[in-house]
C-alpha cells in the first residue's frame, strides 16, 4: 500500500513555515507533493530549496531534478529513496495562461506525470480565472 500526502498551504500556512511543523509526521508516507501559490517570487526558489533540503534528511528524493514552478507557484514532489528505483515516464510540464496571452504565466498550471509500481500519477497544481 502507498502512503501518500499533499500539502497546499496559503500565504498564512506554509509559505512562512518550517518543512518540519508543515508535515510533522512526514516519515509515515512514500509519496509527498508540496505546492504553493502566491509565494512571493523573491523567495520562492529559497523556499523550495529549504523543503528539498528537509525532505532530503528524511530519506526522500525529489521526482525531478527541475524545479517546476511558474510565476508565483511552485510545485515538488518527492518520494521514498528506496522507492525511487520503481518511478518511470517522469515528466513535467507547465502551461501559462493569463496576462499578455500566456506570456507571463500568473495563471495557468505546473505539473508532473509519473508511473509507480505499475500505477500512473498525474500531480496537477493550477491557478485560474475567478469566475
Amino acid at each position: 500500500m502507498l502512503n501518500m500526502t499533499w500539502n497546499m498551504g496559503g500565504a498564512n500556512q506554509s509559505v512562512f513555515q518550517r518543512p518540519e511543523t508543515i508535515l510533522p509526521n512526514v516519515d509515515k508516507y512514500d509519496l509527498v507533493v508540496f505546492c504553493a501559490q502566491e509565494c512571493p517570487r523573491k523567495m520562492k526558489t529559497k523556499r523550495a530549496a529549504e523543503i528539498e533540503q528537509y525532505m532530503g534528511s528524511m530519506g526522500f528524493t525529489t521526482m525531478s531534478s527541475e524545479f517546476l514552478e511558474m510565476w508565483e507557484m511552485f510545485l515538488l514532489c518527492f518520494i521514498k529513496s528506496e522507492l525511487f528505483g520503481h518511478t518511470a515516464n517522469v515528466s513535467a510540464m507547465k502551461i501559462a495562461k493569463g496576462a499578455m496571452k500566456g506570456m507571463i504565466g500568473n495563471k495557468g498550471c505546473i505539473a508532473y506525470n509519473f508511473t509507480l509500481q505499475n500505477r500512473h500519477f498525474n500531480i496537477i497544481a493550477t491557478h485560474l480565472r475567478h469566475g
